[in-house]
């Protein structure tokens, strides 16, 4: 009885850690080790007028970085955000890749644009 109670406060032990340990477990920046109380980077993109999202805390990335970053559907990203308990700390940076070289769109003509992506991926 006592190694079934120690293998559950074991298991409850490891879900708690691993709930803010990464992002989001299949994307290839497994190694992005964060606490519950740091913001997200989303990186934000559109293929074939489809948002694609990414995320990660280091806000120091390179092109080559930014562009290994395994990509997911708006609502994908919404759903691993609220998981990870990051709903509300997150900033959106739009990006247009083409040709495996990253532009960032960061002027105020694309601020309605982010606002969109930022209510999006809200709750």
């Amino acid at each position: 009885m006592k190694k079934i109670k120690l293998f559950f406060l074991m298991m409850i032990f490891l879900l708690v850690l691993s709930s803010c340990a990464v992002i989001y477990p299949s994307l290839p920046n497994k190694k992005i080790n964060t606490t519950c109380e740091n913001s997200v980077i989303v990186y934000c993109c559109k293929e074939s007028n489809i948002y694609k999202c990414s995320a990660t805390i280091n806000d120091n990335l390179t092109d080559e970085q930014v562009l290994s970053l395994e990509y997911v559907s708006l609502l994908e990203m919404k759903k691993i955000l609220k998981v990870k308990g990051f709903e509300n700390s997150f900033e959106v940076i739009i990006i247009k890749i083409s040709d495996n070289k990253i532009e960032y769109l960061t002027d105020s003509e694309y601020d309605e644009e982010r606002n969109y992506l930022i209510e999006q991926l809200s709750y």
